[in-house]
């Protein structure tokens, strides 16, 4: 986790120059729960909006984060944009650790930033 997105991009840009195949551009891809982009060869997914933290909500965040993942290449570099999010529901949590599974299992790397301290607590709730 880092505090800024920048720190976040830096950490994930590569060091060298990789050959291989870029997934399509991201400012292409349209989601109700998030807008993505690219910045230095990482994917920036940000929330659009406040979450609602109901059990069809945190369903649609996992149906997205899904399609997310099958639309990136082998070997991407993501960040997760929590700006703005005050909440996040432990049904959220599962489903980004999902996300994550399915990239690292292809190589790649995810790094979360921005999160509020309430946001951050709910990561880690027997603190």
């Amino acid at each position: 986790m880092y505090e800024f997105r920048d720190e976040a991009v830096t950490a994930l840009t590569p060091r060298q120059v990789r050959q291989k195949v870029d997934s399509a551009d991201p400012s292409l891809w349209t989601f109700a729960n998030f807008t993505t982009s690219r910045a230095d060869a990482v994917t920036l997914v940000t929330f659009k909006q406040a979450m609602d933290t109901n059990h069809e909500s945190t369903v649609k965040i996992a149906d997205e984060l899904s399609l997310i993942a099958r639309s990136l290449s082998i070997d991407s570099r993501v960040v997760i944009d929590f700006a703005g999010v005050q909440e996040f529901a432990p049904e959220s949590i599962e489903a980004l650790a999902q996300f994550q599974g399915v990239l690292q299992s292809r190589g790649s790397q995810v790094a979360l930033c921005n999160l509020e301290s309430d946001v951050r607590a709910s990561f880690f709730p027997k603190r």
